[in-house]
């Protein structure tokens, strides 16, 4: 509705019930409430760098592709509802420093969190499946990622790479893709259910301890 118009930074609308494809992709929109909207298509609030300030987001649940790509100065909003998240969702977000939802299951694609250069906690308590690679690729600021449902597979791949503060609470994987781990701070995994595991995936984990029954390993 409002693509590329660069130079619109106020509006006056009723709260939405879903925001379509690119609906302000490219406006100075500073602030916005969704207390009513429960679907965000892709690419809505991509580029919008002066976006700060997203109020309720609780009834959401889902967000598109680069819905908040490149929102630089998007702070942390809660979204209590949210079940899915696609590729870039939050791509150079470099102003969130912490994410929880409770209720968030999926993460498909690639890159959902690449270049959140101050995001520090992700608690997702119900999240079980990740598709793609890259999702935190070196976001360093990165100290701790809470799955314990998560399930990782060898398609995974890159997912946590260059993570250097990072350490885990995840589920068995059944796989790791390469690089999966690279440069983390990771010191114990178990590995009962997992039987592959690909190149690079624990290299530079130094503090890596202890791998629990890797009895399923075949490669």
């Amino acid at each position: 509705t409002f693509l590329n118009s660069n130079n619109l930074s106020s509006l006056t609308i009723g709260k939405p019930t879903s925001l379509g494809d690119s609906t302000f992709s490219g406006t100075k929109i500073t602030s916005i409430d969704l207390s009513d909207c429960t679907t965000i298509e892709a690419n809505v609030f991509q580029n919008c760098t002066l976006l700060s300030n997203v109020v309720n987001m609780n009834q959401v649940t889902s967000i598109g592709a680069n819905a908040f790509s490149n929102c630089g100065s998007l702070l942390n909003f809660s979204a209590n509802s949210l079940l899915t998240i696609a590729a870039g969702t939050f791509q150079n977000c470099k102003s969130l420093t912490a994410l929880s939802f409770s209720s968030l299951t999926s993460i498909f694609n690639n890159g959902a969190f690449l270049g959140c250069t101050s995001l520090t906690t992700c608690n997702f308590p119900r999240l079980t499946t990740m598709t793609g690679s890259s999702q935190f690729y070196t976001v360093t600021s990165l100290i701790s990622f809470t799955a314990p449902n998560l399930v990782l597979t060898s398609s995974n791949i890159a997912v946590f790479y260059g993570c250097t503060n990072l350490s885990l609470i995840l589920g068995k994987p059944t796989g790791l893709g390469h690089s999966t781990f690279t440069g983390t701070k990771i010191t114990s995994i178990d590995l009962s259910d997992c039987t592959a595991i690909e190149a690079n995936v624990f290299q530079n984990c130094t503090l890596l301890s202890n791998v629990v029954n890797m009895n399923q390993v075949t490669s």
